[in-house]
């Protein structure tokens, strides 16, 4: 299954973004780089797809399992390179709508492996997860 995404640059650091099945994004660089900051940058983009894919792979695991993490919310941190050019880490905090067993927290820990964009960062990029109960 492939999909093609396409981007228009629209000069002064803003671009389209063209989505299959769900229409456009409109981006832009943050004021700080030259942008207007009118839009999610892809910076933004990058790590709310990280955020919503982690917390949906781990779903599929809960519901393999039998259980529910639905009203889950992620908070997701990057540490980025001291020039900003690349991510070094991603800390996600997951705060849970009830509490869990251990053996389910140990499914949703293992859950984010089904999470292909976390299976397509770089060896070196760190991630953590904490789970908080709500």
């Amino acid at each position: 299954m492939s999909s093609e995404i396409t981007a228009m640059y629209d000069g002064d650091m803003s671009a389209r973004v063209g989505l299959p099945d769900s229409g456009e994004v409109a981006t832009s660089a943050p004021v700080s780089c030259g942008g207007t900051g009118a839009g999610p940058s892809p910076k933004d983009l990058f790590l709310a797809g990280y955020a919503s894919c982690v917390v949906m792979a781990m779903d599929v695991a809960a519901k393999k399992a039998g259980f529910s993490i639905a009203g889950a919310k992620i908070a997701v941190s990057p540490v980025w390179a001291p020039n900003g050019a690349a991510l070094e880490a991603i800390e996600a905090k997951l705060v849970l709508p009830r509490q869990y067993t251990d053996e389910q927290l140990d499914v949703l820990r293992k859950g984010e492996c089904y999470c292909p964009i976390h299976n397509s960062l770089r060896p070196e990029v760190q991630t953590s997860l904490t789970f908080v109960d709500k």
